[in-house]
């Protein structure tokens, strides 16, 4: 697992590490499956583009915290020789599809705020704040020896991603979908009769019949006290129970968040 010593990029600005993060991040990796720490750069770059990313000699030299953190998490590494080949089985996959994210940054969608990294972002820190080890796992990949299955924001989504999908559900698996997900098949061609794919449709009981982009100061709220921002949905059960609905608009009492307990 590649990561920087002392870089974390902030939209328009780059933020310093706290003391003890390069142990703490690279143990995290190893803990959840990494066959190591690396680190980009050796030294830092005096010039060029990578003048002010971090490195493991920075400017200032070996007589620096960076490079005394980097020798400490080299020498605490050394100590884990015996984890080297093991293997972590996680009972979580979150579906990581590049041309989903490419997907949602096309011109000209419902919202710009539908960003499919922060959802990825969100998602994998819940999971982590709850101590749930989580694979990334691409939608056609073999799931079914994961208990559970999220997709996140999954935009686009072939009907053949579709029906594994439903199949996988139909096998027994729990699987998560989250907002404006199956709404553009691999060309980016609409689904028609609702979203998302007819196959999910299926699986997850439930029609979103119009989607309906909030305002950027907007918030809206749900039954169960949960608030969301940027994007919501009026959808149609058909055969999944509602959890939880809207109390706000045009969409109060509509469904928001639903479960639909077998598909066959």
């Amino acid at each position: 697992m590649e990561q920087g010593t002392n870089t974390v990029y902030d939209g328009d600005r780059v933020l310093a590490k706290d003391p003890g993060d390069i142990l703490r991040h690279s143990l995290g990796h190893i803990a959840r499956g990494s066959e190591g720490a690396l680190f980009f750069q050796w030294r830092q770059s005096r010039a060029g583009a990578e003048t002010w990313h971090s490195a493991m000699v920075p400017h200032a030299g070996p007589d620096s915290r960076i490079f005394r953190e980097v020798t400490q998490t080299g020498e605490a590494v050394a100590r884990l020789a015996e984890l080297a080949g093991s293997t972590v089985s996680a009972q979580v996959a979150v579906l990581h599809d590049p041309d989903a994210w490419w997907a949602l940054g096309v011109d000209g969608l419902p919202s710009t705020e539908l960003d499919y990294h922060s959802a990825l972002g969100r998602t994998h820190r819940a999971l982590w704040d709850a101590g749930v080890t989580v694979d990334f796992a691409h939608p056609e990949h073999e799931l079914n020896h994961y208990p559970l299955v999220v997709a996140p924001a999954l935009f686009l989504l072939s009907d053949a991603v579709a029906e594994k999908l439903r199949r996988y559900v139909a096998d027994g698996g729990t699987l998560l979908v989250q907002h404006a997900s199956g709404y553009v098949d691999e060309r980016l061609h609409a689904h028609l009769g609702g979203y998302p794919a007819a196959p999910l449709r299926e699986a997850l009981g439930i029609r979103v019949e119009e989607y309906r982009p909030l305002r950027r100061s907007e918030r809206i709220t749900l039954s169960d006290g949960t608030q969301g921002t940027a994007w919501s949905e009026s959808l149609r059960t058909e055969g999944a129970e509602t959890l939880a609905t809207y109390t706000h608009g045009m969409l109060t009492g509509s469904p928001a968040l639903t479960r639909h307990s077998r598909c066959a």
